[in-house]
């Protein structure tokens, strides 16, 4: 792939196990901002004035239909030892493969489903749930602990997820669209009782988005102004206090009731039996 690239772009000069050049992304004529190289089939482009993988590879004329390998997140177990990958491509699309002798099978029979970045997440105390690896890994720049799930809005959930997330301060980041928040909804009610949750709504479309140009302290303002999860049409536990003793009242009414109007009488024995 990166033969494919490199005579695409300005100024290209060998650097350690890759190219340096002028990224066209921006207006870049001077610093030779971009680094590139390729590995195990993965193309590495980093632009040091903050351009995005997506932003670059869109001002390059590749093959019709040509995917190329953007990044990698490696799902792993409590050991740290890796279970499954996620592989994210440009043009966006996502695929899962697993480890097998000394390749890769693209599917995931028989692997054990974990959150993502699960070390980090048991020993946290607060864990920012968000909706793609991407948004975990901008987190973790900010020494923030974020997870999510392979397979991203329509991932079924497991037991095992809220094993992990149990007693620990949730902070639901959905991406702000009609999907992303349904979903943030759906965890939140199956997390409700579990732990502490929060669905912070953030303008932009996501937290990558909005950490660009936001600081932390301001995401934590959001955060502390946005109350803790209740599903719709929940009471307090002051009014399932109130509805319970109604409840009883009203029973030990019914059954009053019921005994004075219908008294009960000594049953009869059948005439012609004598007992002995």
């Amino acid at each position: 792939m990166i033969e494919l690239i490199l005579p695409q772009l300005r100024g290209v000069q060998k650097a350690g196990n890759g190219y340096n050049a002028y990224c066209p992304s921006h207006d870049d004529r001077k610093t030779k901002s971009l680094h590139i190289e390729e590995q195990n089939g993965r193309l590495l482009m980093h632009c040091f004035a903050g351009c995005d993988f997506s932003d670059i590879i869109k001002k390059l004329d590749l093959p019709q239909n040509e995917k190329v390998v953007e990044d990698t997140y490696d799902y792993v177990n409590e050991e740290g030892e890796m279970v499954f990958q996620v592989v994210r491509f440009y043009p966006k699309s996502f695929s899962q493969r697993r480890p097998f002798e000394n390749t890769w099978k693209w599917d995931l029979n028989g692997v054990e489903r974990v959150l993502y970045n699960l070390p980090k997440v048991i020993e946290s105390n607060e864990v920012f749930f968000v909706e793609g690896e991407k948004d975990v890994e901008t987190l973790r720049k900010f020494n923030l602990t974020g997870t999510t799930l392979a397979g991203g809005a329509s991932a079924k959930w497991l037991p095992q997820y809220t094993e992990t997330l149990k007693g620990k301060s949730l902070i639901i980041i959905p991406d702000n669209d009609e999907p992303g928040v349904k979903h943030a909804k759906r965890v939140a009610h199956i997390m409700f009782g579990w732990c502490k949750v929060k669905i912070v709504l953030l303008p932009g479309k996501d937290v990558t988005d909005f950490l660009k140009s936001h600081t932390t302290e301001e995401l934590y303002n959001l955060i502390n102004e946005t109350g803790d999860f209740h599903p719709d049409n929940m009471v307090s536990r002051e009014e399932s206090n109130e509805l319970r003793r109604h409840v009883i009242y009203l029973s030990k009414l019914l059954k009053n009731h019921t005994s004075l109007s219908h008294p009960i009488r000594k049953k009869e024995e059948p005439k012609g039996i004598i007992n002995v």
